[in-house]
Protein backbone atom coordinates (compact mmCIF):
# COMPACT_ATOMS: atom_id res chain seq x y z
CA UNK A 1 0.00 0.00 0.00
CA UNK A 2 1.58 3.29 -1.05
CA UNK A 3 1.08 6.00 1.19
CA UNK A 4 3.13 8.95 -0.23
CA UNK A 5 1.34 10.96 -2.21
CA UNK A 6 4.30 11.88 -4.46
CA UNK A 7 5.10 8.12 -4.70
CA UNK A 8 4.39 7.67 -8.43
CA UNK A 9 7.08 8.37 -10.38
CA UNK A 10 7.22 11.20 -12.72
CA UNK A 11 4.84 13.76 -10.52
CA UNK A 12 4.55 17.17 -11.41
CA UNK A 13 5.27 19.81 -9.56
CA UNK A 14 3.96 20.55 -7.02
CA UNK A 15 2.83 24.28 -8.61
CA UNK A 16 1.21 22.71 -11.53
CA UNK A 17 -0.70 19.98 -8.78
CA UNK A 18 -2.19 22.70 -6.63
CA UNK A 19 -3.13 24.71 -9.94
CA UNK A 20 -4.88 21.94 -11.41
CA UNK A 21 -6.90 21.36 -8.34
CA UNK A 22 -7.88 24.61 -7.73
CA UNK A 23 -9.80 24.83 -10.96
CA UNK A 24 -11.48 21.73 -10.33
CA UNK A 25 -12.57 23.32 -7.04
CA UNK A 26 -13.56 26.11 -8.72
CA UNK A 27 -15.45 24.15 -11.18
CA UNK A 28 -17.07 22.05 -8.90
CA UNK A 29 -18.23 24.29 -6.07
CA UNK A 30 -16.81 27.86 -6.48
CA UNK A 31 -18.18 28.52 -10.03
CA UNK A 32 -21.83 27.27 -8.86
CA UNK A 33 -22.33 29.27 -6.10
CA UNK A 34 -21.72 32.42 -7.98
CA UNK A 35 -23.88 31.34 -10.41
CA UNK A 36 -26.75 30.47 -8.17
CA UNK A 37 -26.35 33.47 -6.47
CA UNK A 38 -26.38 35.78 -9.38
CA UNK A 39 -30.01 34.21 -10.01
CA UNK A 40 -30.67 34.91 -7.17
CA UNK A 41 -29.79 38.51 -7.00
CA UNK A 42 -31.56 38.42 -10.55
CA UNK A 43 -34.67 37.95 -8.54
CA UNK A 44 -34.59 40.10 -5.95
CA UNK A 45 -33.91 42.60 -8.57
CA UNK A 46 -37.44 41.94 -10.16
CA UNK A 47 -36.12 39.14 -12.55
CA UNK A 48 -39.61 36.66 -13.46
CA UNK A 49 -38.03 33.42 -13.56
CA UNK A 50 -41.13 31.72 -14.27
CA UNK A 51 -41.67 33.55 -17.47
CA UNK A 52 -38.44 31.76 -19.18
CA UNK A 53 -40.62 28.74 -20.50
CA UNK A 54 -42.24 30.64 -23.40
CA UNK A 55 -38.63 31.67 -24.89
CA UNK A 56 -37.26 28.29 -24.03
CA UNK A 57 -39.84 27.24 -26.11
CA UNK A 58 -38.73 28.73 -29.01
CA UNK A 59 -35.30 28.18 -28.48
CA UNK A 60 -35.80 24.14 -27.81
CA UNK A 61 -38.07 24.59 -31.18
CA UNK A 62 -35.18 25.87 -33.42
CA UNK A 63 -33.03 23.79 -31.56
CA UNK A 64 -34.97 20.54 -32.67
CA UNK A 65 -35.18 21.85 -36.39
CA UNK A 66 -31.49 22.12 -36.79
CA UNK A 67 -30.70 18.55 -34.81
CA UNK A 68 -33.07 17.23 -37.18
CA UNK A 69 -31.08 18.90 -40.84
CA UNK A 70 -27.98 17.91 -38.59
CA UNK A 71 -29.22 14.15 -38.64
CA UNK A 72 -29.64 13.72 -42.00
CA UNK A 73 -26.85 15.96 -43.80
CA UNK A 74 -24.21 16.67 -40.71
CA UNK A 75 -24.16 20.62 -40.78
CA UNK A 76 -22.30 22.15 -38.36
CA UNK A 77 -22.40 25.64 -37.66
CA UNK A 78 -20.08 25.61 -35.32
CA UNK A 79 -16.97 25.60 -36.97
CA UNK A 80 -18.49 27.20 -40.45
CA UNK A 81 -21.58 27.29 -42.85
CA UNK A 82 -19.80 24.98 -45.14
CA UNK A 83 -18.29 22.40 -41.98
CA UNK A 84 -19.62 18.79 -41.81
CA UNK A 85 -19.38 16.68 -38.93
CA UNK A 86 -16.36 13.74 -39.46
CA UNK A 87 -17.16 10.42 -40.85
CA UNK A 88 -16.88 8.93 -37.53
CA UNK A 89 -20.10 10.34 -36.25
CA UNK A 90 -21.68 8.78 -39.25
CA UNK A 91 -23.35 5.39 -38.43
CA UNK A 92 -26.67 3.60 -39.77
CA UNK A 93 -27.45 6.01 -42.03
CA UNK A 94 -27.36 8.95 -39.83
CA UNK A 95 -25.03 11.30 -38.19
CA UNK A 96 -24.92 11.22 -34.49
CA UNK A 97 -26.51 14.68 -33.59
CA UNK A 98 -24.35 17.61 -31.08
CA UNK A 99 -26.25 20.38 -32.34
CA UNK A 100 -23.51 23.34 -31.23
CA UNK A 101 -21.61 21.55 -28.69
CA UNK A 102 -18.64 19.23 -29.43
CA UNK A 103 -19.65 16.43 -28.80
CA UNK A 104 -23.13 13.79 -28.52
CA UNK A 105 -22.60 12.72 -25.29
CA UNK A 106 -21.86 16.59 -23.52
CA UNK A 107 -25.05 17.40 -25.57
CA UNK A 108 -26.92 14.19 -24.27
CA UNK A 109 -26.73 14.87 -20.66
CA UNK A 110 -27.11 18.53 -21.12
CA UNK A 111 -30.34 17.91 -22.77
CA UNK A 112 -30.74 15.25 -19.84
CA UNK A 113 -30.70 17.76 -17.14
CA UNK A 114 -33.04 20.27 -18.66
CA UNK A 115 -35.62 17.49 -19.20
CA UNK A 116 -35.91 17.11 -15.39
CA UNK A 117 -35.92 20.85 -14.51
CA UNK A 118 -38.95 20.89 -17.67
CA UNK A 119 -40.42 17.48 -16.20
CA UNK A 120 -40.27 18.86 -12.36
CA UNK A 121 -41.98 22.39 -13.23
CA UNK A 122 -44.71 20.70 -15.23
CA UNK A 123 -46.02 18.20 -12.59
CA UNK A 124 -45.35 21.32 -10.35
CA UNK A 125 -47.69 23.94 -11.92
CA UNK A 126 -50.23 21.02 -12.56
CA UNK A 127 -50.32 19.94 -8.74
CA UNK A 128 -51.39 23.77 -8.52
CA UNK A 129 -53.77 24.17 -11.23
CA UNK A 130 -51.83 26.51 -13.34
CA UNK A 131 -52.88 24.13 -16.60
CA UNK A 132 -51.31 26.85 -19.26
CA UNK A 133 -47.69 26.82 -17.25
CA UNK A 134 -47.85 23.49 -16.80
CA UNK A 135 -48.41 22.50 -21.04
CA UNK A 136 -45.94 24.67 -21.34
CA UNK A 137 -43.36 22.85 -19.55
CA UNK A 138 -44.57 19.92 -21.09
CA UNK A 139 -44.02 20.59 -24.58
CA UNK A 140 -40.32 21.95 -23.36
CA UNK A 141 -39.61 18.63 -21.84
CA UNK A 142 -41.17 16.37 -24.98
CA UNK A 143 -38.74 18.81 -27.87
CA UNK A 144 -35.91 17.64 -25.19
CA UNK A 145 -36.30 14.12 -25.40
CA UNK A 146 -36.89 14.48 -28.86
CA UNK A 147 -33.53 16.32 -29.05
CA UNK A 148 -31.76 13.74 -26.88
CA UNK A 149 -33.08 11.02 -29.53
CA UNK A 150 -31.71 12.02 -31.52
CA UNK A 151 -28.16 11.98 -30.19
CA UNK A 152 -28.31 8.01 -29.92
CA UNK A 153 -26.26 8.22 -26.71
CA UNK A 154 -27.75 5.11 -24.98
CA UNK A 155 -27.07 5.75 -21.45
CA UNK A 156 -28.00 9.27 -20.80
CA UNK A 157 -31.42 8.13 -23.13
CA UNK A 158 -32.35 5.27 -20.68
CA UNK A 159 -31.48 7.01 -17.26
CA UNK A 160 -33.45 10.09 -18.63
CA UNK A 161 -36.27 7.93 -19.27
CA UNK A 162 -36.21 5.73 -16.37
CA UNK A 163 -36.11 8.80 -13.44
CA UNK A 164 -39.06 10.52 -15.59
CA UNK A 165 -40.82 7.12 -15.22
CA UNK A 166 -40.06 7.01 -11.76
CA UNK A 167 -41.15 10.42 -10.85
CA UNK A 168 -44.42 10.01 -12.69
CA UNK A 169 -45.07 6.75 -10.96
CA UNK A 170 -46.99 7.61 -8.02
CA UNK A 171 -49.82 9.99 -9.72
CA UNK A 172 -50.46 6.83 -12.10
CA UNK A 173 -50.56 4.63 -9.68
CA UNK A 174 -53.67 6.46 -8.22
CA UNK A 175 -55.08 7.08 -11.81
CA UNK A 176 -57.98 5.32 -12.95
CA UNK A 177 -57.31 2.23 -15.69
CA UNK A 178 -58.68 3.84 -18.22
CA UNK A 179 -55.90 6.70 -17.76
CA UNK A 180 -53.55 4.38 -17.54
CA UNK A 181 -54.30 2.15 -20.48
CA UNK A 182 -54.39 5.77 -22.57
CA UNK A 183 -50.91 6.97 -21.13
CA UNK A 184 -49.35 3.17 -22.30
CA UNK A 185 -51.43 3.81 -25.79
CA UNK A 186 -49.79 7.14 -26.15
CA UNK A 187 -46.22 6.21 -24.91
CA UNK A 188 -46.43 3.23 -27.32
CA UNK A 189 -47.50 5.27 -30.84
CA UNK A 190 -45.36 7.94 -29.87
CA UNK A 191 -42.04 5.15 -29.24
CA UNK A 192 -42.87 3.03 -32.23
CA UNK A 193 -43.50 5.64 -34.48
CA UNK A 194 -40.43 7.66 -33.23
CA UNK A 195 -38.17 4.13 -33.63
CA UNK A 196 -39.27 3.94 -37.60
CA UNK A 197 -38.77 7.40 -38.27
CA UNK A 198 -35.76 8.37 -36.58
CA UNK A 199 -34.34 5.79 -34.29
CA UNK A 200 -32.78 3.19 -36.81
CA UNK A 201 -29.26 4.27 -35.18
CA UNK A 202 -29.96 4.40 -31.94
CA UNK A 203 -31.06 0.77 -32.37
CA UNK A 204 -28.46 -0.06 -34.23
CA UNK A 205 -25.79 1.09 -31.89
CA UNK A 206 -27.76 -0.59 -28.90
CA UNK A 207 -27.68 -4.08 -30.81
CA UNK A 208 -23.79 -3.41 -30.66
CA UNK A 209 -23.60 -4.07 -27.43
CA UNK A 210 -25.20 -8.18 -27.97
CA UNK A 211 -23.14 -8.73 -31.28
CA UNK A 212 -21.42 -11.99 -30.29
CA UNK A 213 -18.97 -11.48 -33.73
CA UNK A 214 -17.17 -8.95 -31.66
CA UNK A 215 -15.10 -9.30 -28.88
CA UNK A 216 -16.62 -7.75 -25.52
CA UNK A 217 -13.81 -5.16 -24.78
CA UNK A 218 -14.91 -3.76 -28.16
CA UNK A 219 -18.33 -4.25 -27.96
CA UNK A 220 -17.90 -1.95 -24.70
CA UNK A 221 -14.46 -0.24 -24.47
CA UNK A 222 -15.50 1.02 -20.63
CA UNK A 223 -14.71 -2.36 -19.39
CA UNK A 224 -10.93 -1.78 -20.42
CA UNK A 225 -11.12 1.85 -19.02
CA UNK A 226 -12.47 0.47 -15.60
CA UNK A 227 -9.63 -2.27 -15.25
CA UNK A 228 -6.79 0.26 -15.81
CA UNK A 229 -8.07 2.63 -13.94
CA UNK A 230 -9.16 -0.19 -11.09
CA UNK A 231 -5.48 -1.10 -11.18
CA UNK A 232 -4.30 2.38 -10.12
CA UNK A 233 -7.12 2.11 -7.48
CA UNK A 234 -5.21 -0.84 -5.99
CA UNK A 235 -1.59 0.29 -6.44
CA UNK A 236 -2.58 4.00 -4.84
CA UNK A 237 -5.61 3.85 -2.78
CA UNK A 238 -4.99 6.66 -0.48
CA UNK A 239 -3.75 9.64 -2.27
CA UNK A 240 -4.10 8.56 -6.01
CA UNK A 241 -1.92 8.77 -8.40
CA UNK A 242 -2.24 12.57 -8.24
CA UNK A 243 -4.92 14.66 -10.20
CA UNK A 244 -1.98 16.40 -12.08
CA UNK A 245 -0.30 13.45 -13.26
CA UNK A 246 -3.65 11.40 -14.25
CA UNK A 247 -2.63 11.38 -17.81
CA UNK A 248 0.63 10.32 -18.03
CA UNK A 249 -0.29 7.93 -14.98
CA UNK A 250 -3.20 6.16 -17.16
CA UNK A 251 -1.37 5.75 -20.42
CA UNK A 252 1.14 3.55 -18.69
CA UNK A 253 -1.10 1.58 -17.15
CA UNK A 254 -2.52 1.01 -20.35
CA UNK A 255 0.95 0.19 -21.98
CA UNK A 256 1.56 -2.60 -18.52
CA UNK A 257 -1.45 -3.96 -18.98
CA UNK A 258 -1.14 -4.77 -22.47
CA UNK A 259 -3.05 -2.71 -24.28
CA UNK A 260 -1.03 -0.86 -26.20
CA UNK A 261 -2.16 -1.16 -29.30
CA UNK A 262 -5.76 0.45 -27.95
CA UNK A 263 -6.31 3.36 -30.09
CA UNK A 264 -8.85 4.76 -27.33
CA UNK A 265 -6.99 5.26 -24.18
CA UNK A 266 -9.21 7.27 -22.58
CA UNK A 267 -10.00 8.02 -18.71
CA UNK A 268 -12.33 5.88 -16.57
CA UNK A 269 -15.63 6.77 -17.81
CA UNK A 270 -16.61 6.04 -14.31
CA UNK A 271 -16.52 9.71 -12.00
CA UNK A 272 -16.00 7.55 -8.82
CA UNK A 273 -13.57 5.30 -10.10
CA UNK A 274 -11.33 7.67 -11.69
CA UNK A 275 -11.65 10.04 -8.60
CA UNK A 276 -10.37 7.00 -6.49
CA UNK A 277 -7.58 6.52 -9.22
CA UNK A 278 -6.00 10.03 -9.26
CA UNK A 279 -7.22 11.49 -5.82
CA UNK A 280 -7.66 8.04 -3.61
CA UNK A 281 -9.70 8.02 -0.66
CA UNK A 282 -8.70 11.40 0.08
CA UNK A 283 -10.21 13.01 -3.26
CA UNK A 284 -13.64 10.37 -3.21
CA UNK A 285 -14.28 12.01 0.30
CA UNK A 286 -14.32 15.64 -1.02
CA UNK A 287 -16.54 13.64 -4.18
CA UNK A 288 -18.40 12.27 -1.34
CA UNK A 289 -19.20 15.59 0.19
CA UNK A 290 -20.22 17.16 -2.88
CA UNK A 291 -22.84 14.79 -3.98
CA UNK A 292 -23.85 15.32 -0.12
CA UNK A 293 -24.58 18.82 -0.40
CA UNK A 294 -26.53 18.68 -3.69
CA UNK A 295 -29.20 16.09 -2.02
CA UNK A 296 -29.01 18.07 0.85
CA UNK A 297 -30.03 21.13 -0.89
CA UNK A 298 -32.72 18.88 -3.35
CA UNK A 299 -33.74 17.64 0.12
CA UNK A 300 -34.60 20.80 1.57
CA UNK A 301 -36.79 21.98 -1.98
CA UNK A 302 -38.62 19.02 -1.86
CA UNK A 303 -39.63 19.80 1.84
CA UNK A 304 -40.17 23.34 1.83
CA UNK A 305 -41.45 23.61 -1.53
CA UNK A 306 -43.24 20.37 -2.45
CA UNK A 307 -41.35 20.26 -5.59
CA UNK A 308 -39.26 16.83 -6.38
CA UNK A 309 -37.39 18.04 -9.41
CA UNK A 310 -34.46 18.63 -7.85
CA UNK A 311 -33.98 14.67 -6.24
CA UNK A 312 -34.35 13.29 -9.92
CA UNK A 313 -31.88 15.61 -11.69
CA UNK A 314 -29.42 14.72 -7.98
CA UNK A 315 -30.23 10.86 -9.21
CA UNK A 316 -29.35 11.57 -12.53
CA UNK A 317 -26.01 12.98 -11.77
CA UNK A 318 -25.33 9.84 -9.47
CA UNK A 319 -26.63 7.34 -12.43
CA UNK A 320 -24.65 10.03 -15.29
CA UNK A 321 -21.87 9.47 -13.00
CA UNK A 322 -21.42 5.92 -13.71
CA UNK A 323 -20.72 6.13 -17.42
CA UNK A 324 -18.79 9.22 -17.36
CA UNK A 325 -16.73 11.70 -15.73
CA UNK A 326 -19.58 13.92 -15.31
CA UNK A 327 -18.68 15.97 -12.46
CA UNK A 328 -15.29 17.37 -14.34
CA UNK A 329 -17.78 18.58 -17.43
CA UNK A 330 -17.57 21.66 -17.26
CA UNK A 331 -20.77 22.15 -19.69
CA UNK A 332 -22.57 19.95 -17.58
CA UNK A 333 -21.30 21.57 -14.36
CA UNK A 334 -22.63 24.79 -15.48
CA UNK A 335 -25.88 23.13 -16.81
CA UNK A 336 -26.53 21.35 -13.37
CA UNK A 337 -25.63 24.38 -11.10
CA UNK A 338 -27.93 26.65 -13.34
CA UNK A 339 -30.74 24.16 -12.95
CA UNK A 340 -30.31 24.09 -8.90
CA UNK A 341 -29.82 28.58 -9.11
CA UNK A 342 -33.14 28.58 -11.37
CA UNK A 343 -35.18 26.49 -9.84
CA UNK A 344 -34.59 28.68 -6.66
CA UNK A 345 -35.17 31.17 -7.67
CA UNK A 346 -38.65 30.24 -9.58
CA UNK A 347 -39.18 28.37 -6.03
CA UNK A 348 -38.49 31.87 -4.08
CA UNK A 349 -40.78 34.39 -6.63
CA UNK A 350 -43.53 32.11 -5.76
CA UNK A 351 -42.96 32.19 -1.94
CA UNK A 352 -42.39 35.92 -1.94
CA UNK A 353 -46.01 36.55 -3.59
CA UNK A 354 -47.43 33.93 -1.48
CA UNK A 355 -46.15 36.04 1.86
CA UNK A 356 -47.67 39.29 0.05
CA UNK A 357 -51.14 37.97 -1.34
CA UNK A 358 -51.48 36.32 2.29
CA UNK A 359 -50.57 40.21 3.58
CA UNK A 360 -52.57 41.92 1.32
CA UNK A 361 -55.64 39.79 2.67
CA UNK A 362 -54.85 40.89 6.41
CA UNK A 363 -57.14 43.32 7.96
Amino acid sequence: MVLNFDAYPGHPPFGKSMTEMLRLVGKQGIYGMFLCAALLMAVELGWRADRVVSRLLWFLGILFLYCLVQRFWGIDWVHGLDARLPEHRHAYGFYRVSAFMGHPLTFAYNLMLIAILCNGFAIWHFERARPRLAKQWFWALCLCLACLSLTDSRWPLFSCLLLLGLSHLPRLRHARLRTKALVLAALLVAGSSWAIIFGGATIGRLGELFNPATQIEQRMPRLVFWDVHGQMVGDFPIFGVGYANRKAAALDYYVKSGYTGMERKYSAHNIYLQTLADSGLLGFTALMVLLFGLWLVARRVARGYRYKGLEVAFAAVLLAGLMQNILRDSEFLFSLWVIFGFTIACLKVESVERRSQIKNHQP
